[in-house]
């Protein structure tokens, strides 16, 4: 994580025969973190499937989502964030505005 290179992490990804969920939630970050929204959502979940009980990466999950406008799966994200930690007052306020916008798109 030093070098923070995607290369890395992909390698690790690859040595490890896609078990090693921290590299995925290191290129998710990475990706977040430069903009790649829709490549860091796919790399959340990949990580999120070998490991699900990463509370910050279900909340970052959710607002990639909402910010790809897929709002059914935020809704799942959040609901995973707050089954983890029903006392993360971002994540009530972000799954209340996910429900908001479905209500108008509808």
């Amino acid at each position: 994580d030093v070098m923070k290179d995607p290369a890395h992490y992909e390698t690790a990804w690859q040595l490890s025969k896609k078990r090693f969920a921290r590299a995925q939630r290191s290129l998710g970050r990475y990706y977040y973190d430069k903009k790649q929204i829709a490549k860091s959502v796919e790399a959340f979940k990949l990580a999120l499937d070998i490991n699900p009980m990463y509370e910050g990466i279900w909340f970052t999950l959710g607002v990639g989502l909402m910010q790809l406008e897929r709002m059914d799966e935020a809704m799942v994200a959040f609901s995973r964030v707050l089954s983890i930690n029903d006392e993360d007052g971002q994540a009530w306020a972000n799954l209340a505005a996910v429900h908001l916008h479905q209500s108008r798109v509808r």
